[in-house]
């Protein structure tokens, strides 16, 4: 649904972003307001951020969010997950996988580090869980805090994994020119 005239997709505009800056919005309905302003008003996720005060990733991240299934959304809107949750979730790429991952973390009161971690783990190979076997639960979640520090500071989501005998460090980034932004940053 395109809205055509511009003064109703204005009127919509303000009103969408005015709710999102409300502070009792659930991670789900920031993420249907965030995927209405970017999906059906053209407006950019880094010019959506801006206004209401998010970064890009965390605009990309949010709308993600509706990716879950219904259940797990279900578990976001009723505040008994939270949004660093649903977004640990995303990393299984099977829903049945995500719902049953969702439902321990609720039952076992998972934090959202012990939730990235076990979906770190039910999306790896068998190769992968082995060599990962050998880190331990602390660095398993130093991993995960390191993770999240660079993923502020960069400004883009990051990958951090046992390759080796070290650790290989992935940047997602969507295109070249994003690349060529954070490497003059980094200089």
């Amino acid at each position: 649904m395109v809205i055509r005239d511009s003064d109703e997709a204005d009127r919509l505009e303000v009103a969408l972003i005015e709710n999102m800056v409300r502070e009792d919005l659930n991670p789900v309905e920031e993420a249907k307001a965030c995927a209405a302003l970017v999906e059906d008003l053209g407006l950019s996720k880094e010019d959506l951020g801006k206004r209401v005060g998010r970064s890009r990733p965390q605009i990309s991240n949010l709308i993600r969010l509706l990716d879950l299934p219904d259940e797990v959304l279900a578990m976001l809107e009723q505040g008994d997950l939270s949004e660093g949750h649903g977004r640990a979730l995303l990393q299984v790429s099977d829903h049945g996988a995500r719902r049953k991952l969702a439902r321990r973390a609720l039952k076992d009161g998972w934090s959202v580090r012990q939730t990235e971690a076990q979906a770190r783990a039910a999306g790896e190979s068998k190769s992968k869980r082995a060599r990962k076997a050998n880190l331990t639960a602390e660095e398993l979640e130093a991993i995960a805090e390191v993770t999240e520090k660079l993923e502020t500071r960069l400004d883009h989501e990051v990958r951090i994994k046992p390759k080796g005998n070290g650790l290989s460090v992935e940047i997602q980034l969507e295109t070249l020119d994003q690349a060529l932004a954070l490497a003059k940053r980094l200089k």
